[in-house]
């Protein structure tokens, strides 16, 4: 067994805001400094049962498990137009009753430096590191297989300006540049591209973004396929657009009611025959409820695969398609100033007209969390 601890927790990144007001006071006052540093710990248990760990299409694995997770976050205020952001965050998941999965893990660290120029003006270079060895679908970007064992080091960097425009709009444009080393049956690829936001900001901290996207996808030795999935010379490349619309949307001036709306479109265009070309459709929405007793969070997200040259089967000429569900509501219950308790279900399904491809898994946990 692997010694572990990890797990990514995607909503890991929060906005620090600073304030400072002035006022005459006595000169005999001892009033402290504040500090522009803060620190965050939070650790959690939990138990829980899946009653298909591997996402299987049959023969499905069910077991108990026991889930332990461990962040940190360190922030400094820009006080003076510079902010400073590193997190690390890790969770393991360990399987109590099955014979292919002992645990997965995941690890995530973020380090963010954002410049302030004035008020029109933001600059931020962001690096990322993932590692992973987890369960997940492989079906949508890997062919003859539907879930694996992905196991393997991401490193991703971010830079990119902002700039203010009249009112409350803004321009950002962003490169991206990743690197991705992955244990077999995987294959090692870099990815790059830019990115560009048009976005506007209103009350209650809500803002309302259009965006798209270019990534160019290379990979080491992965093989580019004819139309029938024989193998052609040349590693595959792969050339993705993305367009997407995101509205954060606070109800409230406390933000005790909170949505989160996401609509994207993507295409992608291989080196070759078509055979990995698809269209992607994906929805999701968040909904949230926050208060000083706790906190419910209900999320629902589907995404559409359509390939344009991959069929069912060699023999068939009807093209592939996938569609996956995901749901999940979770809560959480302060006992005291720095514990609460939670519990969370979750669900998730894939549809397909090839057999295989389909499954569907129901997770449900409980536990304690500490926060400081």
């Amino acid at each position: 067994m692997r010694a572990a601890f990890v797990r990514l927790f995607p909503a890991l990144v929060a906005g620090f805001i600073f304030s400072a007001a002035a006022a005459e006071l006595p000169s005999d006052l001892d009033i402290p400094e504040l500090s522009a540093w803060s620190k965050f710990w939070d650790a959690r248990l939990g138990f829980g049962y899946k009653d298909n760990v591997t996402l299987a299409n049959r023969a499905a694995e069910k077991s108990p498990f026991l889930q332990s997770g461990l962040d940190f976050s360190v922030a400094r205020l820009p006080v003076d137009g510079n902010q400073f952001l590193f997190t690390v965050s890790g969770e393991e998941t360990r399987y109590f009753d099955t014979t292919l999965v002992d645990d997965e893990l995941l690890f995530l660290a973020v380090a963010q430096f954002r410049r302030f120029s004035g008020k029109d003006w933001q600059w931020h270079v962001t690096a990322n590191y993932i590692y992973q060895d987890r369960i997940v679908d492989g079906s949508t970007f890997e062919t003859n297989v539907g879930t694996l064992n992905i196991r393997g080091h991401s490193a991703i960097l971010r830079a990119g300006a902002r700039r203010t425009l009249a009112g409350s709009t803004w321009l950002e444009l962003e490169g991206v540049a990743e690197r991705h080393l992955l244990v077999l049956p995987l294959d090692d690829y870099w990815t790059a591209g830019p990115k560009l936001t048009l976005g506007c900001d209103y009350g209650h901290r809500s803002t309302f973004n259009v965006a798209y996207a270019y990534n160019h996808r290379l990979f080491d030795q992965r093989a580019r396929l004819d139309s029938s999935g024989f193998a052609l010379p040349g590693p595959l490349r792969l050339e993705e657009h993305v367009v997407g619309v995101e509205w954060r949307h606070n109800f409230d001036p406390k933000r005790r009611w909170r949505s989160v709306t996401r609509l994207t479109f993507a295409t992608a265009r291989d080196n070759a025959s078509g055979f990995f070309d698809y269209a992607r459709w994906q929805v999701a929405q968040q909904l949230r409820f926050v208060s000083r007793a706790g906190e419910i969070r209900a999320v629902a997200n589907i995404t559409d695969y359509d390939y344009d040259v991959q069929t069912i089967a060699p023999s068939e000429a009807q093209n592939r398609v996938k569609t996956l569900l995901h749901f999940e509501l979770r809560g959480e219950k302060k006992l005291t100033k720095h514990t609460s308790v939670f519990a969370a279900g979750e669900y998730e399904r894939s549809l397909s007209n090839i057999l295989l491809d389909e499954y569907d898994a129901t997770t449900v946990s409980a536990g304690l969390s500490w926060s400081f």
